[in-house]
């Protein structure tokens, strides 16, 4: 009998766990990514992706040579992630795609379709 008492406040207990759990929330591209865009025209050009927002509205710049670039359209794509940015220098949007889910701290792809790029996510996020 003593045992069936115990019943409702071990379901109670059950209850206030289930109600407290956090979810965790769900990878993200946002963050800051080390970019590097291989034999271009300049070079090996190193740079910094930094992306905000959620995967379903992402903004955010890229930085290089001291310069920065904010993103004219920053997308999720089936592979990963697509942006561009309006390069002044040479007067040409750029377009950089990059494949890898958002759980993953590395993404490879290319800029404007002819250069090897590759991204790690930095601070360890």
């Amino acid at each position: 009998m003593r045992a069936l008492a115990l019943l409702p406040f071990c379901f109670v207990l059950l209850l206030a766990s289930c109600a407290t759990a956090s979810k965790a929330a769900p990878p993200s591209y946002a963050g800051t990514w080390e970019v590097m865009v291989k034999s271009t025209p300049l070079g090996d050009v190193a740079g910094q992706l930094v992306l905000t927002g959620p995967d379903d509205d992402l903004s955010g710049k890229f930085m290089a040579n001291g310069a920065t670039y904010p993103l004219k359209r920053a997308t999720k794509t089936a592979e990963g992630i697509s942006v561009t940015f309006f390069f002044p220098d040479q007067g040409v949007d750029v377009d950089m795609t990059l494949a890898g889910t958002a759980a993953s701290n590395s993404l490879v792809g290319s800029t404007l379709g002819d250069y090897m790029t590759t991204a790690k996510r930095s601070g360890g996020q």
